[in-house]
């Protein structure tokens, strides 16, 4: 089950809605501790504590797709629970849920239908 996924980095910038200081678009990405408009190409600086999150938000989707790789399951559900504790719609971490799931017995479909609950409740009053 493990080798029949493909993980691949893309930084989600989901805590803080954001919007483009010189084109208003949402289409913002975080790198290296700036923010950067993927519409008009701004980079702006992050205030400290968003730093801060995203960083640390950077940092456990880094060590959960290790985790992943080493096949390191109690690591993995360590770092999905830290993930979506800072992040409840962190997509490593509802992947990564997903696919432990599956593993641990649930059918597919099951998996998928508790990934939809699970967003469902995290989501409740965005």
């Amino acid at each position: 089950m493990w080798d029949d996924f493909v993980i691949q980095k893309q930084e989600a910038v989901s805590l803080i809605e954001l919007k483009c200081r010189n084109c208003n678009s949402a289409d913002i990405e975080y790198m290296d501790g700036l923010f950067v408009c993927k519409s008009c190409g701004s980079r702006f600086v992050a205030e400290e504590r968003e730093k801060e999150i995203f960083d640390k938000e950077d940092k456990l989707e880094d060590a959960a797709i290790e985790a992943y790789n080493k096949r390191e399951k109690s690591s993995l559900d360590q770092c999905i629970e830290e993930l979506l504790e800072i992040n409840p719609m962190n997509p490593y971490a509802w992947t990564f849920r997903m696919v432990r799931r599956i593993g641990q017995g649930l059918s597919e479909e099951q998996a998928r239908k508790q990934f939809f609950e699970y967003a469902e409740k995290a989501t409740d009053g965005l």
